[in-house]
C-alpha cells in the first residue's frame, strides 16, 4: 500500500533528483561546520602566489600557492583572482585533516550553496504526479 502511493505520487527520475539534492545539502553542511571551525580556530598564515589563473568566466579561476614541497591550488572568483598578483601574498587557512586551503570569506559561498541545494530540494519533493498544472 505504502509502495503504491509513493508510486503515484513521484516520477522515478524524482526519486533520484531528491536523493541528489539532500546528498549535496548534507555535504554542504558539513563543509559550512568544518570552515566555520577552521575559520575560528586557526590563525591566517601568508602565502606566496606562484601562478595565477584568472578566467573571463566565472569558473576556473585559481591562484597557486606552495606548501611543504606540494603545489595547491585555491578557486577564487574572478574579483578576487586579480587581487593577487604572481608574487603577492594571500593570507590562507590550511586544514590538516583533509588537505586543502580555504580563504575565510566569512562563510558566504558556503551559505549561498547551502540556500541554493535547499531550494532546489524542496522543488524536487513537490510531487509533481499529483500536481493540477500537468
Amino acid at each position: 500500500m505504502k509502495e503504491q502511493l509513493w508510486n503515484d505520487m513521484y516520477y522515478k527520475n524524482q526519486y533520484f533528483a531528491i536523493i541528489f539534492f539532500l546528498c549535496g545539502f548534507l555535504f554542504t553542511i558539513c563543509n559550512f561546520y568544518r570552515n566555520s571551525i577552521i575559520e575560528k580556530t586557526q590563525a591566517r598564515t601568508s602565502y606566496k602566489v606562484l601562478k595565477q589563473d584568472c578566467r573571463k568566466s566565472n569558473s576556473g579561476s585559481s591562484i597557486h600557492v606552495k606548501y611543504k614541497n606540494k603545489i595547491y591550488f585555491i578557486r577564487l572568483s574572478i574579483k578576487e583572482c586579480s587581487k593577487y598578483p604572481v608574487g603577492s601574498s594571500i593570507k590562507l587557512c590550511y586544514d590538516n585533516f583533509f588537505d586543502y586551503f580555504y580563504l575565510p570569506d566569512g562563510l558566504k559561498t558556503e551559505r549561498k550553496r547551502m540556500i541554493f541545494l535547499l531550494f532546489c530540494f524542496l522543488l524536487s519533493i513537490i510531487p509533481y504526479k499529483k500536481s493540477r498544472w500537468r
